[in-house]
């Protein structure tokens, strides 16, 4: 049944310039990669399977800077995570039951609108990886630890040669003093830019 559905999926995606792995959804935005993936629940068995949607943003040169492979990214690679009914004017986490044949023309037409009125636009806005480094400075970090959003943050600025970031460094200092992350930071600090606190 999770067959058929990605086939719709697909249907709908393609124009879009999404090509199909699995059951992923993948297409080159703004020089980064967009990542669309359905993910099974453990509670999917052979009379019903439960899934949800993630979204995922893989910045082309954090990959590269990191080591990782040239494969698509898995979604927990991605440096920008959301489920997508965060994105649904709900709000919460969402997942879809398919019990029968029947239920896949209904989930796909749901599913088709939420792509095409929540997902591809939030995608086109946040792919870009001047619009990442506008969301770690802001603060947030969809799908991130806070280490996880300073070193990404950091990492970006320095691969594309940032003039001077002492202030967003003495910011990002103030703001992890006295929490658990502040050792791990110095010495992220320390290792990548040879910055001693």
């Amino acid at each position: 049944m999770l067959k058929e559905l990605t086939g719709k999926i697909d249907e709908t995606l393609k124009p879009f310039g999404y090509r199909k792995k699995g059951n992923t959804f993948y297409c080159r935005q703004n020089g980064n990669l967009a990542i669309i993936n359905l993910q099974k629940s453990v509670n999917s068995n052979k009379e019903k399977i439960v899934f949800t949607i993630n979204i995922g943003i893989c910045s082309e040169l954090l990959k590269k800077q990191n080591g990782q492979s040239e494969a698509i990214p898995d979604i927990d690679e991605c440096h920008w995570r959301m489920r997508i009914g965060y994105l649904l004017p709900e709000k919460n986490d969402r997942w879809w039951t398919i019990s029968n044949i029947d239920d896949i023309s209904k989930i796909s037409d749901e599913i088709k609108n939420a792509l095409e009125t929540a997902v591809l636009p939030i995608i086109k806005k946040v792919s870009s990886d001047d619009s990442l480094i506008s969301i770690w400075k802001s603060g947030e970090a969809p799908g991130l630890t806070e280490l996880e959003r300073i070193e990404n943050l950091l990492g970006l600025l320095k691969i594309q040669g940032a003039d001077d970031i002492s202030p967003l460094v003495s910011e990002i200092l103030r703001s992890v003093k006295g929490k658990p992350i502040e050792n791990s930071v110095k010495q992220y600090l320390k290792d990548e830019f040879n910055y001693e606190t």
